[in-house]
């Protein structure tokens, strides 16, 4: 039963994908209004599930030159009667499609969700207590989350098949087709004799017609048709089975009507120009293996295939890897890339969706498999606005991540003052997210493959292949099969792996003044009751062996962690014992989780380190991949994602041959610098004074208005304007890398940066309040 509800799941995100590919074809085939898929409409519905088609759609219309891209209503009052050559509003069936597909996408979340949770559950009757030696009897073998599950799934696929369906009728009659040929027959004169021999899909639209009509009858609720039998013991059935059984029989029924329609509109585009068309679509928005096999359905822990539908390889197209006839034995492929970005977090993912967006091919190695678990949970405000520059903002807000507006400093006395993030000032965003990281991570990675680019999970890079020095590409490992890919440029975002700084180049040095271990927990059933303040905040408690962290990450679940010298772990009786006393030194955050169970203890190495040279030929480095500092301020995940957006940025403008390699290399290699290098004094500053910004600032006699630190524990690591920054900078004990020229200019609000009027000697102004 789950087994089959599985795999109509897989088959079912398929079929979304290809739904908004064939809507994008129709648009375009059908004159259409490209402006229906705008952002600004999902912004004031937000769905994810719609979100994410119409910006699937929108991806797959970029550039084209059929239908019109930005045809709308024009100014909200016109004077008089306006009669226009072309209808604003395209038909439903197009029109509305992210609206029909954002169903099926937001039904099969939660149905993932449920089977996640089904498969990975013991379903069988009696169950063995083996702690209590005790025998249970009961129903966990009941179907009823599948059953209720592909219900709802296979009514939403039926509607996707009739929505396709619809959008046929529309290309293939004279009548609605604009200026198509009826039936979509070749254009022939009236007079040839060979006029009346071509039926064109007429017999085809008639097929997809009733396959559509079958699909739409079987929608009939399987779970609504239990019967009692075995003489009244099984009184009340699942009916899972019939469910999911049905639920893939639509499946294959949408499926053959979707291929009808991939026919007709690719026919359509024929008739058209093809060259109109996309120059690049992008690849499917799901992750692909290595050997060419599609991974289309992904939970925590388990992928599931179809016999029925996996193809044997990837069809042929530029940066497809092609499968081995033996997929045991090893065997290199070459393969062409635009780009190919090392590793899949935030600043990877985030590279990798703009330059795919500009038409790119992108190939992204990631040697983990998504989701997959990562600490560094709190964000800072400028990410937030970096996130809705990267239309990401709103699918974000769409989930329940907690909205952090501050930052608690409190210490072993109970003592607190608070960051308030509207202490920034206008035009800035005020508030941000903590997060999960599985989720973020995985949301980001699925925003690339929106966007065209293609990624390999759990591939694993053994090295960069150079030629004369300069980087042409990797070679990486996957199910054993080595594989090799040449690149126009290489963006190494690999983390702590370091494939080109560490590896490669062997340049990373280690930051011995900021060497530290974590410990921690996350913490499920906490009551907001038992915080002291503000809700959604970070709170960050300083002792005297190091500090502790407390990040809200969903509702009533709470990461709690240690931060501290490796020696003081090793002095320690054991890793929980640590956690213990660390902990219940911040009574702040101690009775947070006073009586809850932690349930796995994790350590990690908080080691920072840097690399002078994050740039060479074909190459650039990006985000923890050159540089890791100390995560207190939370600005790993910013300062990832800003400088995959610089790197991204610097990659177009060398592959579109606006500058030389040597100007971007160095034009990135000064922003990343200077980015990397105002967090880490941020840090020493702290670290230098136990634990305690204040104490800093007190100490160098600097009085500094709230703006300033608000200001900075923000983002604001780029601007020239920033008194405590500028300060920072100032302190040669806290320089970082070799001396380099540093490049101002805030990447999220540079026209507020620009319009800053010049920033006091913060000395010379006592009126001033100092913060501690």
């Amino acid at each position: 039963m789950a087994a089959y509800a599985v795999l109509a799941l897989q088959e079912a995100t398929e079929l979304a994908y290809a739904a908004e590919l064939c809507t994008a074809l129709a648009s375009q085939v059908l004159l259409g209004n490209h402006a229906h898929f705008a952002e600004f409409l999902e912004r004031q519905k937000p769905h994810p599930g719609l979100a994410a088609s119409a910006a699937t759609v929108r991806t797959l219309l970029a550039g084209s030159r059929l239908g019109d891209p930005d045809r709308r209503s024009g100014p909200a009052a016109v004077n008089g009667f306006r009669e226009l050559d072309v209808p604003i509003q395209d038909r439903y069936s197009v029109r509305c499609a992210p609206h029909v597909i954002g169903v099926l996408r937001d039904t099969m979340g939660w149905v993932e969700s449920w089977l996640t949770a089904e498969i990975n559950s013991s379903t069988d009757n009696p169950l063995f207590d083996i702690d209590a030696d005790l025998v249970h009897s009961g129903g966990n073998f009941y179907g009823g989350h599948v059953g209720q599950a592909m219900d709802a799934l296979k009514l939403a696929v039926a509607s996707v098949g009739d929505l396709l369906d619809r959008q046929l009728e529309l290309v293939v009659d004279e009548k609605f087709n604009r200026g198509l040929t009826p039936n979509l027959i070749p254009r022939v004169a009236d007079h040839d004799w060979a006029a009346g021999l071509h039926h064109g899909f007429k017999g085809m639209q008639i097929t997809a017609s009733a396959l559509a009509a079958e699909a739409l009858k079987l929608t009939n609720p399987a779970t609504a048709f239990s019967r009692s039998t075995e003489a009244h013991n099984q009184d009340k059935v699942s009916m899972g089975t019939i469910a999911a059984r049905d639920a893939r029989d639509i499946g294959e029924l949408v499926a053959q009507v979707t291929a009808i329609q991939l026919l007709a509109l690719c026919q359509a585009a024929d008739l058209r120009g093809p060259e109109l068309l996309r120059a690049q679509p992008p690849g499917p928005c799901t992750y692909i293996s290595a050997t060419g096999s599609r991974s289309s359905i992904r939970t925590a822990g388990w992928t599931a295939t179809s016999p029925r539908s996996s193809p044997k390889s990837v069809p042929e197209r530029s940066g497809t890897s092609v499968p081995s006839e033996n997929p045991g034995s090893p065997q290199m492929t070459n393969d062409s890339y635009d780009v190919v970005v090392i590793g899949g977090g935030p600043a990877g993912s985030t590279s990798a969706a703009m330059l795919a967006g500009r038409g790119y091919s992108v190939l992204v190695l990631e040697r983990q498999r998504f989701p997959r678990f990562h600490i560094g949970e709190s964000m800072l405000t400028y990410t937030a606005a970096l996130l809705d520059r990267l239309e990401l903002g709103d699918r974000i807000r769409a989930t329940d991540f907690p909205i952090k507006t501050g930052a608690e400093f409190c210490d072993e006395q109970g003592r607190a003052t608070r960051v308030d993030f509207t202490d920034q000032g206008e035009g800035r965003a005020l508030t941000t997210f903590q997060v999960e990281r599985s989720e973020f991570d995985d949301i980001l990675l699925r925003h690339a493959t929106d966007r065209g680019a293609q990624v390999v999970l759990e591939a694993r890079v053994n090295h960069v292949d150079t030629v004369d020095g300069r980087v042409v590409g990797v070679t990486y490992t996957k199910d054993g099969e080595r594989h090799t890919v040449t690149a126009r440029h290489v963006l190494d975002a690999s983390g702590r792996a370091g494939v080109i700084a560490n590896q490669h180049l062997r340049s990373r040095k280690m930051a011995e003044r900021l060497k530290m271990v974590a410990v921690f927990h996350h913490f499920d059933g906490v009551q907001e009751t038992t915080n002291p303040g503000v809700e959604g905040d970070i709170q960050i408690g300083s002792h005297r062996d190091g500090w502790v962290w407390a990040i809200p990450i969903r509702p009533n679940k709470l990461s709690v962690g240690t931060v501290t010298r490796p020696e003081t772990l090793q002095s320690a009786a054991s890793s929980e014992q640590l956690f213990t006393d660390h902990v219940s030194r911040i009574p702040r955050i101690r009775q947070r989780i006073a009586g809850l169970d932690g349930g796995e203890l994790r350590t990690e190495s908080d080691f920072s380190y840097y690399s002078d040279t994050v740039t060479g030929p074909g190459f650039f480095v990006v985000g923890d991949a050159g540089c890791f500092i100390d995560p207190i301020f939370s600005a790993g995940v910013y300062l990832a994602v800003s400088s995959g957006l610089k790197a991204a940025e610097m990659t177009d403008q060398l592959l579109g041959g606006h500058l030389s390699e040597e100007d971007a290399g160095e034009l990135y290699g000064r922003f990343y610098k200077t980015g990397y290098d105002t967090y880490f004094r941020l840090i020493c500053a702290f670290y230098d004074h136990d634990f305690k910004i204040g104490r800093f600032l007190k100490s160098t006699g600097v009085r500094v208005d709230p703006v300033w630190v608000a200001r900075l524990l923000g983002g604001d690591f780029w601007s020239a304007k920033n008194a405590l920054g500028n300060h920072l900078r100032g302190l040669p004990e806290y320089a970082t890398f070799a001396p380099y020229e540093p490049l101002f200019g805030c990447p999220v609000y540079p026209e507020l940066d620009r319009l800053e009027s010049a920033t006091p000697d913060l000395t010379t102004r006592p009126d001033l309040v100092g913060q501690s």
